[in-house]
């Protein structure tokens, strides 16, 4: 059995250094077109949603429903402080689609707000346990 040559390992060692960043650019197309996908059902079908990812906190359910009570707008956590390739061009390109028609709707949101008396009544409910 003969040995590589030089430019063989060359050409393979480049090939094993380029399949995760293709793998990671196709799942970034992947979740955008999926994003976008998902934003126009809804929009089509009157519905407003906003996804969001971070650190989970035991007030994002709360975050949610003030959300839907107040503004008509459907909050979903997708993620956690870590997404993945495909979940973060997810999240942009569902929520590039949906945050003109919010404003258009409903107009800014005070997310922070919302967060904060969020938590405040978390806290609240579970004092009372």
């Amino acid at each position: 059995m003969r040995r590589p040559t030089l430019l063989e390992i060359v050409v393979l060692v480049v090939i094993a250094a380029l399949l995760p960043l293709l793998y990671s650019r196709i799942q970034e197309y992947r979740g955008a077109r999926q994003g976008q996908s998902d934003a126009t059902e809804d929009i089509e079908s009157g519905k407003l949603g906003h996804k969001w990812g971070g650190r989970p906190r035991p007030w994002d359910k709360e975050v949610s429903r003030l959300a839907l009570d107040r503004y008509d707008v459907e909050v979903e956590f997708v993620c956690g402080c870590c997404p993945d390739d495909f979940t973060r061009s997810y999240m942009y390109e569902y929520n590039r689609m949906m945050e003109p028609l919010i404003e258009d709707r409903v107009g800014e949101i005070p997310y922070k707000e919302l967060y904060s008396e969020a938590e405040r009544l978390w806290r609240k409910t579970s004092d009372d346990n």
